[in-house]
């Protein structure tokens, strides 16, 4: 299993912070970065395997890079600007963490 550090570079981190995952990608997201691999994410969404891995293919292909791990963090990326959203209305994200600081 990668770690962050050996996946993503800084450009990476920026380009995963602007992505806007599908809700098939975000669905499928969601079960990766709980940790479940193709055949069990299949299962719970109703998809075949080759699917589940041809979504994962085009969500690779949004950063460049190969890894589970990435897209784990597209989904809590995607999941925590919806909430800052919820919270604070449709502001940018800089603009919300300047709040708090």
């Amino acid at each position: 299993m990668s770690t962050v550090d050996e996946v993503l570079d800084e450009d990476s981190i920026s380009t995963v912070s602007c992505i806007n995952l599908t809700p098939r990608q975000y669905d499928v997201a969601k079960l990766v970065a709980a940790g479940l691999g193709n055949r069990e994410v299949a299962r719970q969404l109703g998809l075949s395997p080759g699917t589940v891995r041809n979504v994962l293919s085009d969500a690779y292909a949004l950063v460049g890079k190969s890894s589970r791990t990435v897209v784990a963090l597209m989904f809590v990326n995607q999941q925590f600007n919806r909430n800052a959203r919820r919270i604070h209305g449709p502001r940018r994200l800089q603009d919300v963490t300047n709040d708090t600081a």
